[in-house]
């Protein structure tokens, strides 16, 4: 029996450090052809404390594969509360995929969103082990409308704001400005959700290049970050309105078959081609 179930698909830029692949007329596809295209995967790290793999699917589309081995919850009976552990045998893993297509282009990525997977910024550290190369030399950042620039330029004054995140890695806290005292704090709970609220006087506002900083940060980590609202107004004086960047991400609905637990391969590229499709014109003048 074959059910659906929605998927959102998130718009991100990929761009690639001068230093690497510099005699090259397009970066991106040179980099996608180290991936591995055999029957057997080698490219295959360790993130975050699970094993990951990124196999090509077709020209343009890829799937970030996530596979657990180790600390694997028991399998339950609703019926009699009974609990049994699960058994793999050698070699197996619960897997969990994201799948993405790249517009080698252009230079963005339509990422399929899914709790249980990497998340998008993920696609920067895996780079990282397939080059040996710094993790800055790779940036994954979500796209934003052109809507929220506009907002924010008709918004002279900036004079708070407002973060949540969950499990923020020490860089993350350390580029949004967190002391090293609080940054040690949440380290030692890596699950710990954090928000940061701040005000600024009525004399006071953020500068341009402060928020062009903090928009930046955020759009480096806008994938694990629920909630980020700046406080503007049109005048010195002016009532503060909410400026909601986190629902300013452009993003695409994709309706695909699962059959047995598994993603219909051949939907998920449908919806990924299309979403690319429909907004790839909208792309193409904010990128430029």
């Amino acid at each position: 029996m074959k059910n659906s179930k929605i998927f959102k698909l998130h718009f991100y830029t990929i761009k690639i450090d001068d230093s690497l692949f510099n005699t090259s007329k397009n970066k991106i596809i040179d980099l996608m052809k180290l991936l591995n295209t055999g029957k057997k995967p080698t490219n295959v790290y360790e993130l975050n404390g699970y094993k990951a793999f990124i196999k090509p699917i077709s020209n343009n589309i890829y799937c970030f594969e996530k596979h657990r081995m180790d600390d694997l919850p028991p399998v339950g009976n609703i019926n009699n509360d009974k609990e049994r552990h699960l058994n793999l045998k050698n070699g197996e893993t619960l897997i969990e995929k994201n799948y993405f297509f790249i517009n080698k282009e252009l230079g963005y990525i339509v990422y399929q969103e899914k709790n249980e997977g990497f998340r998008a910024s993920t696609l920067s550290l895996y780079f990282h082990f397939l080059l040996g190369e710094d993790t800055s030399k790779i940036e994954i950042s979500q796209i934003l409308k052109t809507t929220a620039y506009q907002r924010l330029a008709k918004y002279g004054y900036l004079k708070g704001m407002e973060i949540s995140f969950a499990s923020p890695s020490n860089d993350m806290l350390k580029d949004f400005g967190i002391s090293l005292t609080n940054r040690i704090m949440y380290q030692k709970n890596k699950n710990m959700n954090v928000s940061v609220k701040v005000s600024l006087s009525k004399k006071d506002s953020y500068s341009k290049e402060f928020i062009r900083g903090i928009l930046n940060t955020y759009n480096k980590y806008s994938d694990k970050i629920s909630l980020f609202k700046l406080k503007g107004s049109e005048t010195e004086k002016g009532s503060l309105e909410d400026i909601n960047l986190a629902n300013d991400v452009i993003e695409s609905v994709a309706d695909v078959r699962i059959d047995k637990s598994h993603i219909v391969e051949d939907d998920m590229i449908n919806a990924l081609t299309h979403a690319n499709t429909v907004h790839e014109d909208e792309l193409k003048k904010l990128l430029k």
